[in-house]
C-alpha cells in the first residue's frame, strides 16, 4: 500500500506540475511582464523554480502522506479563484 501511495504522489506531482507550467506560468509571466521590469520578473521566475528544487526536501520533512495532502491542497487553493469565477458567473464557462 505504501508503494502505491508513492507512485500516486509522484504521478499527481508530475500531472499538477506540468499543468502549472503549461497554463499558469505563461499567463502570469505575460501579465506581470506588462507591469514589472525584467529583473523583478526574473525574481518571480527564480522563486517559482526554487520551490520545485525544494520539493524533495519538503517531502522528506513531511512524509509521503502529508506531502500528498499539501500538493492537493496547494492545487485547490491555486485553482479556487478560477472555479469561483466560473460558478459565480452562472454560465458555467469563463
Amino acid at each position: 500500500m505504501k508503494e502505491i501511495r508513492r507512485v500516486l504522489l509522484a504521478a499527481l506531482t508530475l500531472l499538477f506540475g506540468l499543468h502549472t507550467l503549461r497554463v499558469f506560468l505563461p499567463t502570469v509571466i505575460w501579465y506581470l511582464g506588462q507591469y514589472l521590469g525584467p529583473y523583478q520578473l526574473a525574481l518571480y521566475a527564480l522563486g517559482t523554480f526554487a520551490l520545485v528544487l525544494l520539493a524533495p526536501l519538503i517531502r522528506r520533512i513531511l512524509g509521503d502522506d502529508r506531502a500528498l495532502g499539501v500538493s492537493i491542497g496547494g492545487v485547490i487553493l491555486a485553482a479556487a479563484p478560477s472555479f469561483a469565477r466560473i460558478f459565480v458567473s452562472g454560465t458555467g464557462c469563463a
